[in-house]
């Protein structure tokens, strides 16, 4: 079953979750931990930096090495399901 498309907002910003397509890869909690931490019941907080920073780190994305994913070119987290394992 799909889970539902999350979304959080200030006067400057529009963040929008889908953890249908979010390859689960932390980059985002250890890019702006005040703005992204999972502790937290609404775990995004788009007024904790400025959206200029929050649009930069939301446009950093992780792509597929593993070739199961069902978002290409995007990570999917398709690598756990299929066994994948780097050599670097």
């Amino acid at each position: 079953m799909a889970k539902r498309l999350q979304v959080y907002q200030t006067e400057q910003i529009t963040v929008t979750f889908d953890p249908n397509l979010c390859a689960h890869s932390a980059r985002c909690l250890s890019g702006l931990p005040s703005v992204f931490d999972v502790g937290r019941r609404k775990w995004i907080d788009a007024a904790a930096a400025p959206a200029d920073d929050i649009a930069r780190e939301a446009d950093r994305v992780a792509l597929c090495r593993c070739g199961g994913t069902r978002n290409q070119p995007f990570c999917d987290g398709s690598h756990l399901r299929v066994g994948f394992k780097s050599t670097i």
